[in-house]
């Protein structure tokens, strides 16, 4: 239904007030952007961003912007910076007319609910629709511009755009609960609640319980069944039983139900371990999130993520990982994935006493594990021995006590290594002192 401009000023100010719909406007008038809640926006010069912008000095992915109905959050993730009102941020809730800059590029003010933008195109309603809002107080956000992981919210988008059953498979530590959260929120089931159970700790009752409380809701949300595999024999079949009194799409007033593994379900299949039919109906939709090592050109992108927002939760100055710890990073083989490397990307940031994350930085061992993962064919014992020592003390800040003790030898067998291969702790060439 189309409204005339009395109407739609008076639409405007009322989802201003409910909704949180907003507009990116160009100070100099060439660009305007519409923004609707419930949508994480990228912003940057890389192709296929939400908004894009180019300018001196603005990275690939620049920034996210996103609503969620109640306030609207600007998280920057350059390394050049985005300022609000002439203040650098780092994460940063807009208000109307807040004035944007990201790094040297053109200038944006924020307008929310501005009346000249058709709203009704935005939220895609008329005036005459009822206005929901969402529950949710932050919309998830997934770092990564590879081809495998923008094939990956492109399938995330088709998920969220269904109210199919949805399994979501990838190793531990690969962010199957943020694919999760994402489909929820960029849904209709964002207007409900988001409700996670761990099938490896629910019995049959309390799996009961927790679907029956999503049902029948006046706005019905999402259940998420983390580590579906665990699930007994009894509670497959009070899920099973569950599931055949829900309509086959998750319309009406039953809960949309997203499921996440990190086992084999074929293998769990084939074992007798988990219920064929259950598994096909539960994975009508399936969303396969691949390894961290299978995408390292992410990892820099990702740590200096993590960085940012470990230096706003400790209320520090901002770092940034050095490009040299970038490329120690980047041949690691992360076997605990993402959680790894935000773990790793933690400790580094309470370690760090400037303003770039260093080698020196990383958890204890992290280079000595990287090393040991590297080939040594071709070399001596004496060149393992020398690069074995070398990388421990480098990882330990040359405290000999504690390389000592972790090679398993004596303080005065490390220095005589130290002597034989001619090891000198940077700055203090010449000098062989103590600790």
């Amino acid at each position: 239904m189309r409204t005339d401009g009395n109407q739609l000023s008076v639409m405007g100010n009322q989802i201003e007030q409910r909704l949180g719909v907003a507009v990116l406007r160009g100070t100099d008038g060439s660009t305007e952007f519409a923004l609707a809640p419930g949508v994480a926006y990228s912003i940057g010069r890389l192709a296929g961003v939400a908004v894009p912008i180019n300018g001196t000095g603005v990275s690939n992915l620049h920034a996210v912007l996103a609503g969620d109905g109640r306030k609207w959050m600007l998280t920057d993730l350059s390394r050049n910076g985005t300022t609000v009102n002439e203040r650098p941020v780092g994460r940063h809730t807009l208000e109307h007319g807040d004035r944007i800059r990201f790094s040297e590029g053109p200038e944006f003010e924020f307008l929310l609910g501005n009346s000249e933008c058709d709203l009704s195109t935005v939220i895609g309603m008329g005036a005459d629709d009822s206005i929901k809002l969402p529950v949710s107080t932050s919309v998830p956000y997934m770092v990564g511009s590879t081809k495998a992981t923008l094939a990956l919210k492109s399938h995330i988008n088709k998920a969220a755009a269904s109210r199919k059953p949805v399994v979501v498979r990838g190793e531990m530590g690969v962010g199957k609960r943020l694919v999760a959260s994402t489909i929820h929120e960029q849904g209709e089931t964002r207007f409900g609640s988001c409700v996670e159970i761990n099938c490896s700790r629910t019995s049959p009752a309390e799996l009961a319980k927790h679907l029956q409380e999503q049902r029948g809701v006046k706005e019905p949300g999402s259940v998420v069944l983390a580590h579906l595999l665990e699930l007994d024999d009894a509670s497959q079949q009070t899920l099973a039983e569950l599931l055949s009194s829900m309509p086959s799409n998750g319309s009406g007033n039953s809960p949309r139900i997203i499921s996440t593994t990190s086992r084999s379900p074929e293998a769990a299949i084939d074992a007798g371990e988990f219920s064929s039919a259950l598994y096909y109906k539960l994975g009508v939709v399936q969303i396969l999130v691949d390894p961290l090592r299978e995408r390292r050109q992410e990892v820099a992108e990702l740590a200096n993520y993590f960085a940012r927002l470990i230096c706003e939760r400790l209320g520090r100055a901002q770092v940034t990982v050095s490009s040299g710890t970038v490329q120690l990073l980047q041949q690691y083989h992360w076997p605990g994935n993402v959680l790894e490397l935000r773990n790793v990307v933690e400790r580094a940031v309470v370690f760090c006493d400037g303003s770039e994350i260093e080698r020196q930085h990383l958890a204890l061992g992290f280079c000595e594990a990287l090393r040991r993962r590297m080939p040594y064919e071709g070399m001596s014992l004496d060149d393992v021995e020398h690069r074995h020592i070398e990388g421990t003390l480098e990882t330990m800040n040359w405290v000999k006590l504690h390389v000592a003790e972790t090679l398993g030898i004596e303080r005065s067998t490390l220095d005589r290594k130290i002597k034989k291969y001619g090891l000198v702790k940077p700055g203090q060439e010449g000098d062989s002192s103590d600790d």
